[in-house]
């Protein structure tokens, strides 16, 4: 057997800003905290950010033993990746780990879940918000977000239970698909949902992770997309795509931009569809491989107003949030 090479500073640092050096179990939270594998060393041979997590001493032998198994520790890891760099990201695009807001009293977290052995093993566990009180326009996001969760219940169902039953390798985890999300923004005029998705298939080295977020316009309820904030979009991305290339070369401690970066944050709108509105400024959010190796995780770029404000539309809902123009 290969001996184990150290988990690089780089990505030990990663994995404990995300949890903000503390257990990444919220109901546990010590201080006290070391890296864990969610599969063990011996099977994975690999040191990949989605296969890390920070666990207090307890906790990790509670892992190692069982008692918080494999399906847990994932679904804390993408409660993780959900809350990272969020409700407070500040203007230069760092992270602020476990950021939550203080308003979330007004909303309670629903969740699916559906376990399945025969004829195809796999896991589903998928949280979606649902906004208090009932009424409004909350009472129609939240018959929104209930039939996105059940769609995607619906969309992994049919993709696991369709395809050819396969072999699989012995002692292999169950397929899974997992969903969380963090409220970004929610005042009287926006509302404003990242999900964090996490996929696996058996057999994979790892979990495929992704982001969808959502944002609306409020009273009434329309949602919104990049292009309606800006009197020219692609100026508008272009000014993103320089600030971000920037930002994220400055977060890898590059001298330079890597290609990685000039490509997955160059001026092509697709590259920032996973955008949340912040009181302070748009937050991007670039998935693993977006704009680095796999075991980078994920990046997020905070744009402030002033970087926006020669693109916005006078006028607009946003323009206030962020008092463009002698807005109040």
């Amino acid at each position: 057997m290969p001996s184990r090479p150290a988990i690089p500073a780089e990505l030990r640092r990663r994995i404990l800003v995300e949890a903000g050096h503390r257990c990444a179990i919220h109901t546990c939270r010590s201080s006290d905290v070391d890296v864990h594998h969610i599969v063990p060393w011996e099977k994975s041979q690999e040191h990949a950010y989605e296969n890390l997590i920070a666990l207090c001493p307890n906790c990790h032998r509670r892992a190692d033993v069982g008692e918080i198994d494999r399906k847990s520790l994932r679904l804390y890891k993408t409660r993780l990746a959900a809350s990272v760099g969020i409700s407070s990201a500040p203007d230069d695009g760092r992270q602020i780990p476990g950021a939550r807001i203080a308003t979330r009293q007004r909303w309670v977290t629903s969740l699916i879940e559906e376990s399945q052995v025969e004829p195809v093993p796999y896991e589903i566990s998928v949280e979606f918000p649902q906004f208090l009180p009932d009424e409004g326009d909350l009472a129609e996001l939240n018959v929104i977000a209930q039939a996105v969760a059940l769609s995607s219940v619906h969309e992994y169902r049919r993709h696991r239970i369709m395809l050819p039953i396969r072999g699989i390798p012995s002692g292999s985890p169950p397929d899974g698909y997992w969903e969380s999300f963090e409220v970004s923004l929610l005042n009287d005029d926006f509302i404003s949902i990242r999900y964090s998705v996490a996929i696996y298939g058996t057999g994979a080295a790892h979990p495929n992770h992704f982001t969808r977020t959502a944002n609306y316009q409020r009273n009434p309820l329309i949602p919104l997309h990049l292009s309606d904030f800006f009197t020219d979009e692609s100026a508008a991305i272009a000014g993103i795509s320089r600030y971000s290339v920037t930002s994220l070369a400055r977060q890898k401690q590059l001298d330079q931009p890597d290609e990685c970066v000039v490509r997955g944050a160059g001026a092509d709108p697709s590259n920032f569809q996973a955008f949340n509105i912040l009181p302070h400024g748009l937050l991007f959010t670039f998935d693993p491989y977006q704009v680095g190796a796999y075991a980078e995780g994920p990046y997020q770029v905070n744009v402030p107003p002033h970087e926006l404000v020669p693109f916005i539309r006078s006028g607009t809902s946003v323009a206030a949030l962020w008092k463009v123009g002698g807005k109040a």
